[in-house]
């Protein structure tokens, strides 16, 4: 696919019970080299990295909102340049997909995509190469057994469920996975394992035919949850996770080439840091995350690093201190224009 629209990220944020939506456009220049971020503490104010100068729409937008709790959002730009997100609604426990025309203002009237007695939730959306959508998302038996699910839609409206995903485990509960969409047209993953109760870690997985099938390794990452998966233009892997308790928990890092040896493991954040996500910029990445200091709102920084992970110190990227009680609310999604 040509390089026909300009760059675009949208960052979302839980603000009590709606989505929020900031949107940044670059009109020329790498696909890589803007991005920008908003969080419901700053009234959805855009953030511009110093190594970009991306043109903002000044207003954020509310896509999805109301009486009911909607969360977990995970967006796509489509080839014609509209958008297409799906999110988490909590009062009825399914998934739920909306779309925008180009400039990401207007939103539809969401529509259930999963919609069953089962609870589902961390809803990952992807547009394959052949224009098709690829959903994957979690389906929680119990409170401790959950497994991936699939789904797919020609046109990111109509969904068909197309059941488990096999990754080659058995009793245990492979679930919370975030995939992308490589340059060659596959797809990667990682996902949270447990095993009657116990942590067993993150894991990586990769499938070349669109979600189907994917490998039976099993390959461990890391012994961490909430993890995210982002892969530079030279072929790096960055997966983010946190690891600590609910009351002293942060941010880490590792990288790698053939997503079965990674570096050792880096720490981000210092200070309850959560939601961390790698935004690789040419031969650098950017870390965003959530962080607390002391009892004051959780409010985003960020961090830029080399390739070996050396970071530079940390910026704060949204400065409100007025709300004790807020929690890490921040749920990332990015994507392209347009894919090279």
């Amino acid at each position: 696919m040509s390089n026909q629209f300009p760059l675009s990220r949208i960052v979302a944020g839980l603000s009590l019970a709606a989505v929020l939506l900031t949107l940044a456009l670059l009109s020329s220049g790498h696909p890589h080299d803007a991005d920008a971020a908003s969080s419901p503490s700053d009234n959805g104010k855009t953030n511009q990295l110093p190594f970009s100068t991306p043109t903002p729409i000044p207003t954020p937008v509310i896509a999805v909102g109301g009486s009911t709790n909607d969360y977990q959002p995970s967006l796509v730009r489509r080839a014609d340049g509209s958008f297409l997100m799906a999110f988490f609604r909590y009062d009825s426990a399914d998934i739920y997909v909306t779309s925008s025309s180009v400039d990401g203002l207007t939103w539809s009237t969401p529509v259930a995509a999963i919609a069953t007695s089962a609870s589902e939730g961390t809803p990952s959306l992807l547009q394959l190469h052949d224009g098709s959508y690829l959903l994957l998302y979690q389906i929680s038996e119990s409170f401790s057994s959950s497994h991936i699910y699939r789904s797919t839609s020609p046109d990111g409206l109509t969904w068909t469920a197309q059941g488990q995903v096999q990754l080659g485990w058995s009793s245990e509960s492979p679930g919370i996975s975030r995939a992308i969409v490589e340059s060659d047209g596959s797809v990667t993953m990682v996902y949270f394992v447990s095993s009657n109760g116990s942590n067993l870690g993150t894991f990586i997985a990769h499938s070349t035919d669109g979600g189907v099938t994917w490998d039976q390794n099993r390959t461990l990452v890391v012994n961490g949850v909430n993890a995210r998966i982002a892969k530079s233009d030279a072929g790096l892997y960055y997966v983010t996770f946190t690891v600590g308790s609910s009351s002293n928990h942060n941010v880490f890092i590792k990288s790698s080439l053939d997503r079965v040896n990674w570096s050792p493991t880096v720490q981000v954040s210092y200070s309850k840091g959560s939601d961390g996500q790698a935004v690789p910029v040419g031969n650098r990445v950017a870390v965003f995350y959530s962080s607390r200091y002391g009892v004051e709102a959780a409010n985003i920084y960020y961090r830029i690093a080399d390739e070996a992970l050396n970071f530079a110190n940390e910026k704060e990227f949204t400065f409100d201190k007025t709300l004790p009680t807020t929690t890490s609310s921040l749920m990332w999604s990015r994507f392209l224009a347009a894919t090279a």
